[in-house]
């Protein structure tokens, strides 16, 4: 052991030798010579203790510790081109780790870090056996070599020395690998003898692709005018001359580049090298045209071998915007999107009225804002929440607030609160209120949550950065969101033992039960069984319509045989039990078993990524519907409203989703029940409108299909809440140039002159979903630009919002995409790359046969670590021990107790007391002898009454005479000064006054006597 100073102590010491010097002169002329210098001696140490404290006294322990963490590139380069030029492949990098993890030595650590465009911890290091960790997580378009290397040094244990290998083909699409590999060199880590950085070893993926075709870009102009006819720019790179078909298609749909003989697709030939073909494309008059470009190689080379390796970079897009007309969007949660189904009768009924429609089903909605911007109105038919991702659902907020488009949701089984709507980023447009009162509904569920949070839901999930727990614990944070209030909720997690998380009660915060849902983090094995009858404890006694068991799992339980046996034990008890198996290593059959001698419903989750959707579904069903099928006659209560103008009366209604009416002056409450449940609101929300229609327009609109008002409302309901056309002034334009997004915005008022002084901001969605705010400086007259970097392939769609201090303008879109595919476009690894890697970071450049314990665990060179035990608070503790002795000292005069004068003092003391005691007996006992002593005999003698008289007139006689001389003396004394002061005077004329005073009394009873 070892200790060492932070700081150093002997400036803190000088510093405090002054004042203790000081005090000991002060306490030289006060104390005796031991009470000094023990006091001296009490400061000293104090003042030592302190000074240590400030210089951060601690403790130093050498390890010989080794961390190695594998840093492994998983990009889809490394999969594909490795596996077809014979280079080293994932799954042999998994070998080389697995047999370095099985054969390393007891101080040893690995740890192993996945990476392409993000990077993922597959294990922290550490002494147990990691290598059988599946490396295939990956998700990205890109390689980050930057971020993965940054992400492997904060896993780096600080007791342990460290070093980083890194595996790749060095090709990075984004961040700069030197950088880090500076970073690495100088971090700060304890070493002994200094503080030294961590080295990168590399191990390259070699392979150098001879045959493939690429498109390289593809340039089509921004903006065009409505049915207007542009030229596509097509680049392509091809390593060897090719020829093939160019196919162009216009949102899916293909364009003819040749005439309707000759098909859509041209035959184009390709040199090697780059080529450049222009396509002319004619524009419809739909809003946005978003253009994908194929390229597909024909024929094979002389040795019979394809031409083209990958398909991947075969592809690419643009997008051109123009003024055109929007169109109608109904999401059918009815028939699917089926025109021919129930759900398509309003998709029928407004293609008769001359308004283009679109039908799909939920899934099909667009999922971002760029697709969305072809729709003037969507209708949402009887769509639960969970067929609407969140972010999808913030995209529909956005285009209906900044964008100015219609809004409509539609009742039905599966809508507004029914279908799970509560909660959502949608709910708060709605005209109408999701929260039903107690006199209309009450809801009286109990649910228990039991979430498998046992080691084996840290593992990430196929296609997404997050591991199974995390996505787990979401789903279930949003299920509880959704709940109403009053139910009743509680979670319980559970792996080799259980934690109720939150016991049952009330769902009167639901933000603080999905905070304290989403700190459920994986660890330990798995134990359902205990669980189960702890959320069965929970709901027993409670009072519900609804009592409600959801557990979710990966895994096979311990004692999973008499799982099922105690699932049909806690329905017996009027407990229902729903499971959900997630991931292919699940046991389903058990989980299954579990849900059907349960009274529930079983759900098979393969994918984790789909697991909100089913979870939410899950407890939605549980939950008692928010719906009322009884037939109605609907009153018309505003006839203000737009909507229902000049219509009279309508016809029966067989139901509706229960709603309550927003308590809102700018709410139109245009149709209600009699019993005044809302069936048609609407309302303006930003630039846009929004209406609520909560009975449907097929089963409980069946009397309206067979009428007239069926046809004249929801044509009327289309047209009105559509969004209106506006003249765009304005130029907006956006490009990429050199790794950079450059958004433009030229600036004009209705008259075409330019707009100065304007605050535009914009906001950029990038393809990850993402969104960034960026600034756009003014650059000229009405001209703006702002930048910021591009990450990802893919469309980039920009909104661009301009204002002043004195008026605001419509936000502006604009967008340009990106290629997929640039992963394929560096057909070579980047061996150079690599080696700068290593030689910046002081690392090696090594080969598979390295990959071993006697080379990677090498301590030649590795600075032993060096561990840091702070001792200050026991510094600090001992510090407090001193001042209390050192103010005892100068308070309590400790010598006394201690010296030998003090006892010869105190001796004297005693014996003077008890001298004096025994005098003080002594002489209490001679005066009580004397008045116990008989007393001499006096004669009595008889006086008369005359001599009596005699003795009393002699006594009145002297102090008659005692009186005089009293008066006489007083007088004398009274006139002996005659020269006074103002105040000797007043003072001497308060005391004549007195003694006059006196006199006259004294006078007048001598008189009396």
């Amino acid at each position: 052991m070892e200790l060492r100073l932070e700081q150093p102590a002997w400036l803190w010491l000088c510093l405090a030798l002054v004042p203790m010097l000081a005090l000991a002169l002060r306490w030289f002329s006060t104390m005796s010579t031991s009470r000094l210098w023990s006091a001296i001696l009490l400061r000293v140490s104090l003042i030592t203790l302190l000074a240590l404290a400030l210089a951060q006294l601690g403790q130093v322990q050498r390890t010989k510790s080794l961390a190695v963490i594998g840093v492994v590139d998983t990009s889809d380069s490394v999969r594909r081109f490795s596996a077809r030029s014979g280079a080293i492949n994932l799954d042999q990098v998994r070998g080389l780790l697995f047999q370095l993890d099985q054969s390393r030595g007891g101080e040893d650590l690995l740890g192993l870090v996945a990476f392409d465009e993000n990077s993922r911890t597959i294990a922290t290091p550490r002494l147990a056996h990691v290598g059988d960790r599946p490396l295939d997580v990956g998700d990205g378009n890109g390689t980050n070599l930057e971020k993965a290397i940054d992400h492997a040094l904060t896993l780096l244990p600080p007791e342990s020395a460290g070093r980083l290998l890194l595996i790749s083909d060095g090709n990075q699409t984004s961040g700069n690998a030197i950088d880090a590999a500076r970073r690495a060199k100088s971090l700060t880590r304890r070493g002994v003898g200094g503080k030294r950085g961590v080295s990168i070893d590399v191990l390259p993926i070699e392979y150098d692709i001879r045959r493939e075709v690429m498109i390289e870009s593809v340039d089509a102009p921004p903006r065009a005018a409505q049915s207007s006819a542009i030229n596509l720019r097509v680049t392509l790179y091809s390593a060897l001359p090719v020829v093939g078909r160019l196919e162009v298609l216009d949102e899916g749909v293909p364009v003819d580049l040749n005439g309707s003989q000759d098909g859509v697709a041209r035959a184009v030939s390709l040199q090697a090298g780059t080529n450049v073909v222009v396509v002319p494309v004619q524009l419809d008059a739909r809003r946005v045209h978003r253009f994908d470009v194929v390229f597909e190689p024909e024929g094979a080379g002389p040795d019979g071998e394809p031409m083209d390796t990958f398909a991947d970079n075969n592809r690419a897009s643009a997008f051109t915007l123009t003024p055109g007309r929007g169109a109608v969007l109904i999401v059918d949660g009815v028939s699917g999107g089926e025109i021919n189904g129930p759900g398509g009768v309003l998709a029928k009924t407004l293609q008769l009225s001359g308004i283009d429609v679109t039908s799909v089903a939920p899934e099909g909605l667009p999922t971002d804002l760029l697709s969305l911007q072809r729709f003037d109105l969507i209708v949402l038919q009887n769509v639960p929440a969970e067929s609407v991702p969140r972010n999808v659902q913030d995209l529909l907020v956005s285009h209906v607030k900044d964008f100015g488009a219609g809004l409509v949701m539609i009742g039905g089984p599966d809508s507004f609160a029914a279908g799970g709507w509560k909660g959502s980023a949608i709910e708060p447009i709605l005209p109408v209120n999701l929260e039903i009162p107690d006199k209309v509904l009450t809801p009286d569920a109990a649910i228990m949550l039991v979430l498998d949070n046992s080691g084996s839901m840290s593992f990430f999930v196929m296609g997404s950065p997050k591991s199974k727990m995390e996505i787990a614990d979401e789903s279930a944070a949003a299920a509880v969101q959704m709940l109403d209030k009053r139910d009743l909720v509680g979670v319980i997690a559970f792996s080799s033992d259980y934690d109720v998380v939150v016991p049952l009660g009330p769902n009167k915060d639901a933000a603080a039960t999905a905070k304290k849902i989403r700190g459920i983090y994986a660890d330990g094995g798995t134990n359902m069984g205990p669980a189960l009858e702890a959320a069965a404890r929970q709901l027993q006694g409670v009072t519900a319509k609804v009592k409600h068991i959801i557990v979710l799992s990966d895994g096979r339980s311990q004692n999973y045989e008499s799982l099922p046996a105690m699932a049909r034990q806690i329905q017996d008890q009027g407990i229902k039990i729903s499971t959900i198996s997630i991931g292919d290593d699940a046991d389903p059959l058990t989980m299954a078993k579990i849900a059907n001698e349960g009274g529930g419903r079983h759900y098979e989750v393969i994918n984790p990524n789909i697991l909100p959707k089913v979870f939410l579904k899950a407890v939605r069903i549980v939950r008692a519907p928010y719906i009322k099928e009884q037939p109605f006659l609907p009153v018309i209560t505003n006839q203000a409203s737009p909507l229902v103008s000049g219509l009279s009366e309508l016809p029966r209604l067989g139901g509706l989703a229960l709603t309550d009416a927003r308590k809102d002056p700018t709410v139109f409450q245009a149709i209600m029940t009699p019993a005044n449940e809302p069936v048609l609101a609407h309302w303006n929300v930003g630039l846009g409108q929004v209406v609520a229609f909560t009975s449907d327009a097929h089963k409980w609109g069946k009397d309206w299909i067979d009428s007239p008002v069926y046809k004249e409302f929801w044509t009327r309901l289309a047209r009105s809440t559509a969004r209106s056309q506006q003249r765009e002034t304005s130029q907006p334009r956006a490009e990429v140039v050199d790794g950079q997004l450059k958004v433009h915005l030229s600036a004009l008022n209705s008259e075409g002159k330019t707009l100065d002084a304007l605050t535009v901001r914009a906001t950029v969605s990038l393809p990850s979903g993402v969104q960034r705010e960026i600034v756009m400086p003014q650059t000229g007259p009405g001209e703006y630009l702002g930048t910021m970097p591009v990450e990802n392939a893919g469309s980039y769609v920009v909104v661009i919002r301009p204002a002043s201090a004195t008026e605001k303008f419509p936000p502006l879109i604009a967008g340009v995409s990106t290629n997929a595919g640039e992963e394929f476009r560096k057909l070579k690894n980047d061996r150079a790359l690599l080696e700068a890697i290593a030689s910046e970071s002081g690392g090696r450049v090594l080969s598979t046969a390295d990959i071993n314990p006697k080379i990677m665990f090498d301590r030649a060179g590795v600075v032993p670590q060096e561990t840091w035990l702070a001792l200050t608070q026991v510094v600090l503790i001992s510090s407090l021990i001193a001042l209390m002795l050192d103010l005892a000292t100068r308070r309590i005069a400790w010598d006394r107790f201690f010296s030998s004068q003090f006892g010869a003092d105190v001796a004297r003391t005693a014996a003077d007391t008890q001298k004096s005691r025994s005098s003080q007996v002594a002489t209490s006992l001679s005066r009580l002898r004397e008045r116990e002593a008989p007393r001499p005999e006096v004669s009595e003698v008889a006086l008369s009454q005359e001599d009596a008289n005699k003795l009393a007139q002699q006594q009145a006689d002297r102090r008659r005479a005692a009186r005089l001389a009293q008066w006489k003396q007083d007088a004398d004394n009274s006139t002996s000064s005659p020269v006074k002061t103002v105040e000797q005077s007043k003072t001497g004329d308060d005391a004549e006054t007195g003694l006059l005073a006196a006199k006259r009394r004294a006078s007048k009873k001598f008189e009396e006597e």
